[in-house]
């Protein structure tokens, strides 16, 4: 689910990054939007990659707590900045009410607590470590 919200919420800044029109550029053309949505695209994808990558090995049948707690912390983590970097590409107009970006904003923080905070997924990693 948070692999899906962040790639919704890439999507979201990506057009309205070709579409908006400030200073008579578009907005994508600025190196502040531009990398606001790369380092949201590099983060989506390795989020993405990661999660399918433990999926695998459950089809495995190698089930190992520290790799969907990897998995976890990662997507919900990424989801969150990616929502907010791209509520930053649509500046005010992503916090009108209604708009799907401020609703992303309000839910996407839940998934860094339900299942399992972050905090609680970085003991899990941590103790197969060794470090706890």
């Amino acid at each position: 689910m948070c692999n899906g919200i962040a790639e919704y919420a890439l999507r979201l800044g990506v057009e309205y990054a070709r579409e908006r029109r400030a200073f008579g550029e578009r907005i994508g053309a600025y190196q502040y939007v531009q990398e606001h949505l790369v380092s949201s695209r590099a983060e989506v994808e390795a989020a993405k990659l990661l999660t399918l990558a433990c999926a695998r090995l459950v089809d495995e049948g190698v089930e190992t707590p520290e790799n969907a707690a990897l998995a976890k912390l990662t997507a919900s983590e990424t989801a969150v900045r990616v929502v907010d970097r791209s509520l930053r590409v649509h500046g005010a107009t992503g916090w009108v009410r209604g708009h799907p970006l401020e609703f992303l904003y309000r839910y996407v923080r839940m998934m860094t607590i339900i299942e399992g905070t972050s905090e609680i997924q970085k003991v899990i990693v941590a103790r197969s470590m060794g470090l706890g």
